[in-house]
């Protein structure tokens, strides 16, 4: 489980200063507790764990907007070819030795 950010308050940041927010190596953050600061964490932490196994590189040379168009030009065709095809038959799958089953158990292609 990922572990909750830490947020500690500054007093020396006057109101009429943007809030500032500062996350440590460990991970710690330090700055103003507000929506805006939270919202922000909240989306460090979403893009990094988006992002968990891509290098740095990969990052910088745009692989991620990469995925992104593929994605698009893909799933329209997928998705038309999937409602052209002919409605499957569930598929049975039999499990040996699982108490209380019968002789199939039923997994709907979909």
């Amino acid at each position: 489980m990922e572990k909750s950010p830490h947020f500690h308050k500054t007093t020396s940041s006057p109101s009429s200063l943007p809030s500032q927010l500062v996350i440590t190596h460990e991970g710690e953050l330090h700055g103003e507790d507000t929506l805006e600061n939270r919202e922000m964490v909240r989306r460090i932490h979403a893009c990094v764990n988006a992002c968990d196994g891509i290098s740095t590189e990969e990052l910088e040379q745009g692989i991620v907007q990469d995925m992104q168009r593929v994605i698009a030009e893909v799933a329209p065709v997928l998705y038309d070819k999937n409602r052209q095809a002919p409605p499957q038959r569930p598929l049975a799958i039999s499990i040996p030795g699982v108490a209380g089953a019968k002789s199939a158990n039923i997994i709907e292609n979909r």
